[in-house]
C-alpha cells in the first residue's frame, strides 16, 4: 500500500524562512522545470527533497544546498539555481505542487516502488550509479537517458520506512487540504479528520492569526523590584497602589535575610527590616504605603552586598 506521508514538521521552518518557498520553486524549476507541462514529475522532484530531509533529519534549507554554496554538504549542481523562479511560477508552484507535497502525497512511490530520496540525470552518470549500488533504487522518468531519474539513495534505504503514515494515499485530489494565508505560509489546522500518523491535516478553511497575547512576557524581576513588590503590591503586584500586600514566601525570605544584616546597617534600616513578619496576613508598621521602609530595607542589602566577608552571596539586579 502506498502511504500518505505526514510533513507537518516541515511547517515551522517554511514559515520562519520567507525565502524558502522560492528557492523550493527553484530547485525543482532548475532540476525538472516548472510550469505544468508535467505536474506529476514536479511533484516527484519536490517530494524526493522533503523525503530526504525527513529520513536524514536534516532541515529544508541544508537539503536545497548546491555545491557551489556548500562543497561538502551540497546536494544539487550550482546550475540548478541559475534562474530564479518567476513570481507567476511562485504562485503555481504554491498552489499546484507545494499543497500536495506538504499534504501527504506520495507519487514518488507510486512511481518507483519506493519513496525517492533524489534525482540524477544523464544517462552515464545516473546509470553508472544505479549500476554500483549507490543506489537502492531508481528509474528514468520518461526515456531512458533523455529525462530524469529518480532514485532511493542507498543510505536511506534503511531509514526509509519511517515516512510511512499509514493512511492510504488516495491521489492528488487532497491538494484541496491546503491553503496559504496572508504572509504567504501553508496553514495546518491540527483537528481536522486525519491526513497524518499523528491525526494531523492541512485545511483548506484559512484560519485567523492567533490573537496577541494580553499580558507582556514575563520578566525575571530585579531583587529591588521584588522588595516593592512584597511591601507594596507594586511594581507587578496584585494590590492595589498605596495599600497593603499579601504576606507572601518571599517576605520571610526577607525577613530572614535582613536579620542577617542587622548587625552591620543602621537601626532604621533594622527597624524596617523587622516590619516583614510572616506570621502577620499584611506588613505592619512601614509595610502600609510607606517608600521610606523599601528604601531603607532596599539600602541595608546594597550594604551588605559591599562587604563580602560576612559569607553572603547575592545575585541579581538592584533596579
Amino acid at each position: 500500500m502506498v502511504s500518505i506521508i505526514d510533513r507537518s514538521r516541515f511547517l515551522d521552518e517554511i514559515a520562519r524562512n520567507p525565502n524558502l518557498i522560492s528557492k523550493l520553486a527553484s530547485m525543482v524549476r532548475g532540476e525538472v522545470g516548472l510550469g505544468g507541462k508535467d505536474r506529476v514529475k514536479e511533484i516527484i522532484q519536490l517530494e524526493s527533497a522533503f523525503n530526504r530531509a525527513h529520513v536524514r533529519g536534516q532541515s529544508l534549507q541544508h537539503v536545497l544546498l548546491s555545491t557551489g554554496e556548500d562543497k561538502s554538504r551540497g546536494y544539487y549542481d550550482p546550475k540548478t539555481y541559475g534562474k530564479a523562479a518567476t513570481p507567476e511560477q511562485i504562485r503555481y508552484f504554491q498552489e499546484n505542487i507545494l499543497k500536495p507535497v506538504l499534504a501527504g502525497s506520495n507519487e514518488g512511490e507510486r512511481f518507483l516502488g519506493k519513496p525517492p530520496t533524489g534525482n540524477a540525470s544523464q544517462m552515464g552518470f545516473a546509470g553508472r550509479k544505479l549500476a554500483s549500488g549507490q543506489y537502492a533504487a531508481g528509474k528514468w522518468y520518461g526515456q531512458p537517458g533523455g529525462s530524469e531519474m529518480f532514485v532511493l539513495e542507498a543510505h536511506d534505504a534503511p531509514k526509509i520506512n519511517r515516512l510511512g503514515g499509514g493512511t492510504e494515499y488516495a491521489g492528488l485530489d487532497m491538494a484541496n487540504k491546503v491553503q496559504f494565508g496572508p504572509d504567504g505560509n501553508p496553514i495546518w489546522n491540527p483537528t481536522t479528520p486525519a491526513y497524518g500518523p499523528q491525526g494531523t491535516t492541512l485545511t483548506s478553511t484559512p484560519q485567523q492569526p492567533p490573537a496577541p497575547p494580553t499580558t507582556a512576557p514575563a520578566v525575571e524581576p530585579t531583587l529591588a523590584n521584588k522588595v516593592q513588590t512584597a511591601l507594596f503590591g507594586q511594581p507587578g503586584g496584585t494590590t492595589t497602589p498605596g495599600q497593603p500586600a499579601q504576606s507572601t514566601p518571599l517576605m520571610s525570605g526577607l525577613e530572614g535575610l535582613a536579620g542577617a544584616f542587622k548587625p552591620r546597617v543602621d537601626p532604621q534600616a533594622a527597624a524596617a527590616a523587622a516590619t516583614l513578619t510572616p506570621a502577620s496576613p499584611t506588613p505592619t508598621a512601614g509595610g502600609t504605603g510607606d517608600p521610606a521602609a523599601a528604601q531603607a530595607l532596599l539600602a541595608a542589602i546594597m550594604q551588605a552586598k559591599r562587604k563580602p566577608n560576612m559569607g553572603l552571596t547575592l545575585t541579581g539586579g538592584f533596579g
